[in-house]
Formats: C-alpha cells, sequence, structure tokens
C-alpha cells in the first residue's frame, strides 16, 4: 500500500500543543508593554489637550480653563461653568485603565481646575500625575505632567 503525503493526527496535535504551550508563555510578557503603552497614550493625549487649550487662548485672547475630575476625566471650556461634569459638556476620558493621581502632590479633589490667560500662561506651575488605576499600593505614579508658568508643557516617566 502506497503512503499518501500529508500529516497525521498526531503530528498536527504536537504542532497545536507546542504553539498553545508558547501563546500561554509570551502572552504575559506583552501585558506590561500594554499598561505602558497606555500611560504613555494618556500623558500624550493630555498634553496636546493642554498644548491645544495654550494655543487657543494667545489666539482668542480669552481665557481657557480645564477641570479635572479623578477616575481619569477632565473637561475643556465647559459651556456650564457651574457644573463642568454636565452632559452638555465635552468630557474627555483617558485611555483605559490610566486614572489622574495627584494635581500638585494632592490627591485629585473634585473639579480641580487651571486656566490659561490670554497670553497662554498661568498663574503658577501645575503638576499632574497620572497612574495605572490597577496600580499596586495606589501610590504608584507612572507619568508626570508639568505645565510651567510660561504655558509650557513636560512629560516625564520614572
Amino acid at each position: 500500500m502506497k503512503k499518501e503525503p500529508g500529516f497525521t493526527l498526531l503530528e498536527i496535535l504536537l504542532v497545536i500543543a507546542i504553539i498553545s504551550i508558547l501563546v500561554v508563555v509570551a502572552i504575559p510578557r506583552f501585558k506590561p508593554n500594554q499598561e505602558h503603552a497606555n500611560i504613555r497614550q494618556a500623558a500624550n493625549q493630555f498634553k496636546n489637550d493642554l498644548l491645544f487649550l495654550r494655543q487657543l487662548a494667545k489666539t482668542e485672547e480669552a481665557d481657557q480653563t480645564v477641570y479635572i475630575f479623578n477616575q481619569g476625566r477632565y473637561v475643556i471650556n465647559p459651556s456650564d461653568l457651574d457644573n463642568p461634569g454636565a452632559s452638555g459638556n465635552d468630557i474627555k476620558v483617558l485611555p483605559s485603565g490610566v486614572v489622574f493621581l495627584k494635581v500638585d502632590d494632592q490627591d485629585v479633589p473634585p473639579g480641580s481646575q487651571f486656566t490659561f490667560d490670554r497670553q497662554g500662561k498661568l498663574d503658577e506651575q501645575i503638576v499632574i500625575t497620572l497612574q495605572r488605576s490597577g496600580a499596586e499600593g495606589g501610590s504608584q505614579q507612572d507619568a508626570t505632567i508639568t505645565v510651567a508658568k510660561t504655558g509650557l508643557v513636560e512629560v516625564t516617566y520614572p
């Protein structure tokens, strides 16, 4: 009897088993990279929004305000100043798993805010710390965004 070309069931199962083992070993190694990418994306998103707001203040020659809430939410120039968290405002959300940890070394108080003046400057330097929401101990900082009095924005990672 002539042997047919191809693979036996045993060979196919062996290859599937090897691939499964490689996947189980490799996937946990990618998780920290994904978390690091999320924190970088969040920091860059917030930095770009601040730079936009600064430019808007200079272009329109009008004060521009950002309100920071906990749980990774913030609002730029709310239409309802008495209730910046209202549904009519454009509430922005940081990428999944990233939250505001501190503003100027204090836990984020509800409705933290700062304003760029008509020249795109602040009254004082602001330091904002971002954290992964599942970070152990609740105090690990993953990114620090510093907004200088001049309005320049810098992101640093520990």
